[in-house]
């Protein structure tokens, strides 16, 4: 999975943005999830020699587990985004990182999904961090919304769309890269 690199993205960042309790409320979650997961590999579950009863609990506990870390990677990468210079982008609709946690250089053509607003995609011009237009193509959209939870305010909702493209990028071993639009 992705959290185990995003947490150490997010411990060399040393960002201001990473208070005490969400290193304490990440690590708790972490290994939370761990124990659920080490929790389906004792020898008559792994091995399917056990009731479908047990097989059903392993099959819960693995969609906990992936819940579990897709919240924490959403989390941390929100993190690590507000700790990334975007002032480049100023003036822009908006900016996102794209990160790169292998321990390879990533070349060619990247998939990435933006949370773009809700607007006419074909006037949307991605760039980078020189402000170059990036030779991007539009695969799939998808309408969402977004909420948001202000402190002590209700829940806001804001319709967006969610474009995935597919544009040439290189991003460094773990490493990452800005998009502008």
């Amino acid at each position: 999975g992705l959290a185990g690199p995003m947490q150490a993205f997010l411990d060399m960042a040393g960002s201001d943005a990473v208070t005490e309790n969400d290193v304490r409320d990440r690590d708790d979650f972490l290994r939370t999830a761990w124990k659920t997961l080490v929790q389906n590999h004792p020898h008559d579950s792994i091995c399917g020699c056990s009731t479908s009863d047990v097989h059903e609990d392993m099959e819960y506990r693995f969609r906990q587990t992936a819940a579990i870390g897709r919240s924490l990677v959403k989390n941390m990468g929100e993190q690590l985004s507000a700790a990334v210079d975007t002032s480049a982008y100023e003036g822009c609709g908006g900016a996102a990182v794209v990160y790169n946690p292998t321990q390879g250089r990533k070349t060619g053509v990247q998939q990435v999904t933006l949370l773009l607003p809700s607007v006419d995609l074909r006037r949307v011009e991605l760039v980078d961090e020189a402000g170059n237009r990036l030779d991007a193509q539009l695969l799939h959209t998808e309408p969402v919304m977004e909420h948001r939870y202000p402190v002590k305010t209700l829940i806001q909702f804001e319709p967006k769309t969610a474009a995935t493209y597919a544009i040439p990028l290189e991003i460094a071993s773990n490493g990452y890269r800005t998009i502008g639009w």
